[in-house]
């Protein structure tokens, strides 16, 4: 059975991309491009996984994110956002990694298999521990300093091999 992953991401070119990279490796695939109608979805379905956008209009990814940590906790999330820069790195709690855009497939298959390879028992143990674990693999290859409190032990900063960037101009993929 296929892993299903909720991706909440305004930009089409992008929703898109990752949406063909996902389904080619196998995964499920649902998609908002808003932060209203995935938190819909979120609520109203069962998911494995949420890719998540913070830069969204009218609903921010901040406040799915709010949601999502304090309601069902068990579901990994992933952020994938190109306005790192303006976050602090306390602020990605209750994530399971985040990329910077543009990304590029190795790097989101790894961070997804990542955050799925942990049961859901085991994610909330790991929870319940107090362990949180949010990798921060940069979009231009660059190493985080473990001091940047960004990166966790376990996931490679940056993946082996030539980068194939998430975007893309054909928007009729996703119909």
């Amino acid at each position: 059975m296929a892993y299903r992953i909720l991706i909440i991401d305004d930009d089409s070119s992008v929703r898109c991309s990752v949406k063909r990279a996902l389904e080619v490796s196998g995964y499920a695939i649902v998609h908002a491009e808003n932060g209203e109608h995935g938190l819909e979805d979120y609520k109203r379905e069962d998911f494995d996984l949420l890719l998540l956008d913070l830069d969204l209009p009218e609903l921010k990814g901040w406040e799915i994110l709010e949601y999502a940590t304090a309601h069902r906790p068990e579901i990994p999330v992933v952020l994938l956002t190109g306005m790192l820069s303006e976050c602090e790195a306390g602020s990605f709690a209750g994530t399971d990694a985040v990329l910077e855009k543009p990304t590029d497939a190795r790097k989101l298959l790894t961070a997804l298999e990542s955050a799925l390879a942990e049961s859901r028992t085991e994610r909330m143990e790991r929870l319940r521990n107090g362990f949180l674990k949010t990798p921060f693999l940069p979009a231009h290859g660059a190493s985080p300093s473990p001091a940047e409190g960004l990166y966790a032990p376990g996931l490679p900063a940056h993946a082996a091999g030539r980068p194939s960037p998430l975007l893309s101009t054909e928007a009729s993929i996703c119909d």
